[in-house]
């Protein structure tokens, strides 16, 4: 959704995304990434260095192996769950 918006120019709502993103899955380098991409076409290259820096930060805190990323799956599927719950209730 976050590339969605900055594809037709909504770089707000772009980095909005993210920032949900970002508070539910705070060690995920790809989120930071994504921002950096984003502040990056909207023309803050500091902030886009500092993203980039972040996400090449915990990348090497990656755990790897098929259980560890199952559970890391698991509990990002059920935090963006709750996350769809809560949106929904607000409506």
């Amino acid at each position: 959704m976050g590339y969605l918006m900055l594809k037709i120019g909504n770089f707000e709502a772009a980095k909005n995304h993210i920032n949900i993103n970002m508070t539910i899955h705070p060690d995920e380098p790809n989120v930071y990434d994504s921002m950096g991409d984003i502040l990056l076409a909207s023309g803050d290259t500091l902030k886009a260095k500092e993203m980039s820096l972040t996400a090449s930060e915990l990348s090497r805190n990656l755990k790897t192996g098929a259980e560890e990323f199952f559970n890391v799956s698991k509990e990002k599927a059920e935090a963006f769950y709750s996350y769809c719950l809560f949106a929904l209730k607000r409506f």
